[in-house]
């Protein structure tokens, strides 16, 4: 076959500078900057651990923002060892995946027969079916996406089939598999949402559907864990289940969207939830909300402490709520002192059913001077 090489996206992985911006006043988000080495920006990580991700094509023109919790991209992780970035290299020998073996001159990887091939740029079967497998680093809800298609220059043939395997179940398509005709450079986007335990797996599978006669695919599979609030983050009440809330002395109640400080804010002017902080006021507690979009059982997993920028005052009081009963701690509430930049982990299991509402509650304590809270509750079905 006759290729030709032709690189249309750059992600640059080497970061050259570091740098943090903090504005005191207004305990705003602290924030670091990577940027590649011709000066463009490339990531952004907030305190809270999520990310936002820049890539650039040939020119420099910025192609893609990604902004998620957790997130692994196929093609940022592609690299010569095994497992790196929680992703691995293999073929279907008809009973089982195993590893493909690197390449070093062909900067590629290859399985048994001759195009059985992992590539920056293009994967391709040849026999035995061709796979990425990715593997949870940590127990969660992801979403899967990217882009599924046939490789520009591989207009031909009698196409491919598609599927994403989470162990040995089928998630992609629901059954059968995903026909990407031979001349179709545009394809199918690959979504999809499910619960992953740590150490389960992912796969995405090609097949060489008839022939593997011009079978070079594009798939950049992209997974990001959700169900976080700053994944959902943003003015509107519910996105991802999740609701911005005070408690007003006999219920709660939602607040409302400030687009100029883009927050949420409540009856009391330091009665504020942000993306990366949240703020009690005199009597009355801010509250992050999640509604249960299903029957289940979930794990309430994530950091509370004091923001960085915020460290004086008397401290604040936490707890979570299950609709109108109290789930942690077991009694009272728990503190966080004023000065406590490292805060408690909280991890438990709990069972709901669909519509039961989870509270996760701050309250001043003595009083809300400097009370700014970095609480980024994960809320994730194990069964």
């Amino acid at each position: 076959m006759n290729w030709k090489y032709k690189r249309n996206v750059f992600i640059f992985l080497t970061f050259l500078s570091l740098f943090f911006v903090v504005t005191l006043n207004s305990a705003s988000a602290l924030q670091s900057y990577f940027y590649d080495g011709n000066g463009r920006l490339v990531q952004e990580s907030a305190l809270t651990g999520e990310t936002t991700r820049y890539s650039y094509d040939r020119n420099g023109n910025l192609l893609t923002k990604v902004t998620g919790e957790p997130y692994f991209q196929f093609l940022a992780a592609l690299s010569a060892k095994q497992g790196e970035n929680k992703w691995y290299y293999q073929t279907w020998n008809g009973t089982s995946y195993e590893n493909m073996t690197w390449d070093a001159v062909g900067s590629r990887w290859k399985g048994k027969n001759d195009w059985n091939i992992i590539y920056k740029d293009w994967l391709h079967p040849d026999g035995n079916d061709t796979v990425m497998k990715w593997v949870a680093p940590q127990t969660g809800s992801i979403q899967i996406g990217g882009q599924v298609s046939k490789y520009f220059t591989n207009l031909q043939g009698d196409g491919v089939q598609v599927k994403i395997m989470k162990n040995s179940t089928q998630i992609w398509p629901s059954s059968g598999w995903q026909i990407i005709q031979g001349n179709d450079p545009v394809g199918v986007n690959a979504v999809a949402n499910v619960n992953v335990t740590s150490g389960d797996s992912l796969y995405f599978v090609i097949n060489q559907n008839g022939n593997y006669g011009f079978d070079a695919t594009v798939w950049n599979p992209e997974i990001t864990y959700i169900e976080k609030y700053t994944s959902a983050f943003g003015a509107e009440q519910g996105k991802n289940n999740w609701y911005y809330q005070i408690w007003n002395g006999t219920s709660y109640e939602n607040m409302t969207w400030d687009p100029a400080g883009a927050m949420w804010r409540g009856k009391k002017d330091w009665n504020i939830i942000g993306k990366e902080w949240l703020h009690p006021e005199d009597g009355h507690d801010t509250a992050l909300k999640w509604v249960a979009p299903q029957t289940g059982t979930v794990k309430i997993s994530g950091k509370v402490a004091k923001h960085p920028v915020n460290l004086q005052g008397d401290g604040v009081r936490v707890k979570v709520m299950k609709n109108s009963a109290q789930i942690w701690p077991a009694t009272g509430w728990q503190t966080i002192q004023g000065n406590d930049p490292i805060g408690v982990n909280i991890a438990l299991n709990v069972n709901i059913v669909l519509g039961d509402s989870l509270y996760f509650v701050i309250n001043q304590n003595g009083n809300y001077g400097f009370d700014a809270t970095v609480w980024n509750p994960s809320v994730a079905y194990i069964k």
